[in-house]
């Protein structure tokens, strides 16, 4: 019968987690190696908003505008994910280019006034999709992209909208 996992001690299940702020304080690195999945990531959000460089699976890449060195991260087949956690893990400048880059997709794509700029394309004020039976809803009345039920309802249970405001700022 195999050793229950995890069987290598230097493995720390940590266990259900208030919040991802500490364990973020605590690695050098993510690794987000999806197998399936549709839409963006939050947990590759996440990492990249709390300037933790993240390896992921082109599944885990799906839906984020990569550029600069982010897409150097993606590891498309089996050998892939070795080499590009040692790269983030030993080359600083790569990973100091990455972790900038990170922090700027999502501040210049997933802040609160690009969301709201964006539902505004789509739904301006006053028009039918931005109306219900009730009357106008329109954008003032959106939840906020930081209140815990972005991280609830689309990050599945993440601490990204906890974590982006403090690490874009300026």
């Amino acid at each position: 019968m195999p050793a229950p996992w995890p069987a290598d001690k230097r493995v720390q299940v940590l266990g259900p987690l208030d919040g991802l702020r500490p364990l973020f304080s605590m690695v050098r690195l993510t690794v987000a190696p999806l197998r399936f999945g549709a839409g963006l990531k939050g947990k590759v959000l996440d990492s990249l908003a709390a300037d933790v460089p993240c390896a992921m699976s082109p599944i885990a890449a799906e839906g984020l505008s990569l550029n600069g060195p982010l897409p150097q991260t993606v590891a498309a087949d089996a050998d892939a994910p070795a080499e590009v956690l040692l790269r983030l893990h030993d080359d600083p400048a790569f990973n100091v280019a990455y972790t900038q880059t990170g922090i700027r997709l999502v501040k210049d794509s997933y802040s609160n006034e690009q969301v709201t700029a964006s539902m505004a394309r789509v739904a301006p004020p006053g028009s039918a999709q931005s109306t219900t039976a009730g009357g106008d809803v329109g954008l003032a009345r959106l939840p906020r992209i930081s209140e815990p039920s972005y991280a609830r309802d689309h990050a599945a249970g993440s601490d990204f909208a906890n974590t982006w405001p403090a690490a874009c700022d300026d």
